[in-house]
């Protein structure tokens, strides 16, 4: 099969939303090809949301983040949708474990090291990835030792990333369109505040690391059992401790888990702090062992495995019946109707995770707080139950902020009269984002006030610093403009750089949101073949949304 200048030459996996190929280019490079399903393509209104991929995995640099290299639309009678990147090598974390067994301890937390360190430039870009699970993440072993090299890790699909503080509310696996009575994620990974249908932080995603890293540790989730028990669990359970899964994990690295998978985000480390507390957990560890003169146990007895082999989540729509309760008081039900796309507009992120993991959990339509407490296990995993409390009258009423961003300014203010509250200070800054839309609120969304209190807002000011892509080839420093809000102009100019590569960059600093950027770039020698640019000409506007594994899996 061709698509654009690809040739297809195997199938690497497929999920709910779009299919993985090896695929060679003319030039004879091998990439991965996604493609968005048929019965999808075939809607224009869908491609933005499957676009959206583009947009947030290239705000992101770092080595661990698969490159997005090319996309476009082959149009016809049936129409393709497709994304080219970077083609990883080696398998997803869930495939290695269940074939070899849980990771050497000083593997795993390498693997969550450069998983964390990748997390955290994403953060810095203003990105949470939203989808962190054995699926998402790939990696390969070293010929010589078996041992995983960490320079293999990478963390894939982007397609459920976005700016932080939106929930994953939706209807269905693209989240193309707005409301729905269900939340996309992978319940066995998903942190509490996900699967109550509130915001999604940055911590969300450190919650989620913890979640993938005791899975390297043990072989298993941290909560087994069925997709309402582990919904339950993870809004009001509390973990195992690890020492009692796995004898030889440092009493240490059990602490950092613990605080890492706390039930609210503000409570948990951010990906910095986390990777700190992991290398200080096993320095300890490594010290303890000298001074008792003994070494590390390497491996342990594998566990048990579980009833179903359904460790890694699949992608499927399911509709559950349990409640679930705002998690650290992030109330559904004040979350406003969700916008199509994120980023450069204010648009929010589409998508559903990569091969076998994304699931919309309905909400029930009054979600109440309940206790959630876990029943006697008879192995290491508990298996929650949930009973009503009634709550005692306050002396002080409380409301919960409502999600405001991505809303404008007037429509914020407006949401916040609804539940007694006023507008604060309004501050402008600079973003991605259209002029006057939320970014920011203080107090954070979710978070318990008096009726009547002032929320300060943060708001976008129409502008944007114009990034730096001087040095890149033309078609990454575009998809870069593209993100931060930019159209690209492209002019040729005479150079030794190699064709295609970005002399300079005009105007620099802080601009309007759409404003034209030229790019002077190399025309390379008079011999020298011209480097393709991105295939746009039949494409939407590329955004980011649903990013399978480039090597192991699709939405």
């Amino acid at each position: 099969m061709r698509i654009a200048r690809y040739r297809t030459v195997r199938r690497l996996g497929a999920g709910g939303t779009a299919s993985v190929y090896e695929a060679v280019d003319d030039a004879g490079a091998h990439v991965a090809l996604k493609l968005l399903h048929p019965h999808l393509a075939g809607d224009p209104g869908r491609w933005d949301a499957f676009f959206e991929e583009v947009r947030a995995s290239s705000a992101v640099d770092h080595p661990a983040i698969a490159a997005i290299l090319d996309w476009g639309v082959q149009r016809g009678a049936d129409p393709t949708v497709w994304i080219a990147m970077e083609l990883v090598r080696g398998r997803t974390l869930a495939a290695h474990v269940a074939d070899a067994g849980p990771l050497p301890v000083a593997e795993a937390v390498t693997v969550a090291d450069v998983l964390l360190d990748a997390l955290a430039s994403a953060h810095a870009a203003g990105v949470v990835h939203r989808d962190v699970s054995p699926a998402n993440v790939m990696l390969d072993t070293d010929p010589d030792t078996g041992a995983v090299d960490p320079a293999s890790v990478r963390l894939l699909d982007f397609g459920l990333a976005d700016i932080p503080g939106r929930s994953t509310r939706g209807g269905d696996a693209l989240l193309s369109a707005p409301g729905g009575d269900g939340v996309v994620a992978n319940v066995r990974y998903a942190s509490p505040e996900h699967l109550s249908g509130a915001s999604v932080v940055e911590a969300s995603d450190v919650y989620q690391a913890a979640a993938t890293l005791w899975f390297a540790l043990t072989g298993a989730p941290v909560f087994a059992g069925t997709t309402d028990e582990v919904v339950r669990a993870h809004l009001g359970a509390t973990p195992p401790r690890l020492s009692s899964v796995r004898a030889d994990v440092p009493a240490a690295l059990d602490r950092v888990l613990a605080h890492a998978l706390r039930k609210h985000p503000a409570d948990r480390y951010d990906a910095t702090g986390m990777r700190i507390a992991l290398r200080e957990a096993l320095a300890d560890a490594a010290a303890t062992d000298a001074a008792n003169g003994a070494g590390v146990t390497e491996r342990i007895p594998l566990l048990p495995p579980l009833a179903t082999d359904d460790i890694s989540g699949h992608t499927a729509v399911y509709r559950t019946s349990v409640e679930t309760p705002a998690a650290g008081g992030m109330n559904p039900a004040h979350l406003a109707p969700r916008r199509r796309g994120r980023f450069a507009q204010g648009w929010v992120v589409a998508g559903a995770g990569a091969a076998a993991i994304a699931v919309i959990v309905a909400l029930a339509a009054s979600a109440r707080p309940t206790s959630v407490t876990p029943t006697a296990a008879a192995s290491t995993v508990p298996s929650p139950t949930a009973s009503a409390t009634t709550a005692s009258p306050a002396a002080v009423q409380l409301v919960a902020v409502p999600e405001l961003v991505g809303l404008s300014r007037g429509e914020a203010i407006a949401a916040l009269g609804r539940v007694g509250l006023r507008v604060g200070p309004v501050d402008a800054v600079d973003a991605a984002v259209a002029a006057d839309t939320v970014t920011d609120t203080l107090p954070a969304t979710g978070a318990s006030v008096a009726l009547g209190t002032a929320v300060a807002l943060t708001v976008g000011s129409g502008n944007n610093v114009v990034p730096d892509v001087a040095g890149l080839d033309v078609g990454s420093a575009t998809v870069r403009l593209a993100a931060a809000g930019f159209v690209a102009s492209i002019e040729p100019a005479a150079s030794d750089a190699a064709s295609g590569t970005v002399l300079s960059v005009a105007p620099q600093g802080s601009r309007p949101l759409g404003s034209p950027v030229v790019l002077r770039v190399s025309r390379g020698s008079a011999t020298a073949s011209p480097t393709p640019t991105p295939t746009t000409t039949s494409t939407p506007t590329p955004t980011a949304t649903p990013s399978p594994g480039p090597t192991g899996g699709a939405r």
